[in-house]
């Protein structure tokens, strides 16, 4: 499935049309969010960044 975002176009896992920021195979939009770094949405996403943060 494609989907806009930035303006330009990406192919995406998900049938459902939204990135589950999970680095599925074949997610082109996940890929470039990383690059670019864009914030991520996904609160599955948002989660297991936290865990990779060391605590106080």
């Amino acid at each position: 499935m494609k989907v806009k975002y930035d303006g330009k176009e990406f192919e995406i896992a998900q049938p459902n049309g939204k990135c589950c920021e999970a680095d599925c195979p074949g997610c082109e939009l996940f890929k470039y969010k990383k690059s670019q770094d864009k914030p991520m949405l996904s609160s599955r996403s948002n989660y297991y960044q936290s865990l990779s943060k060391p605590k106080d």
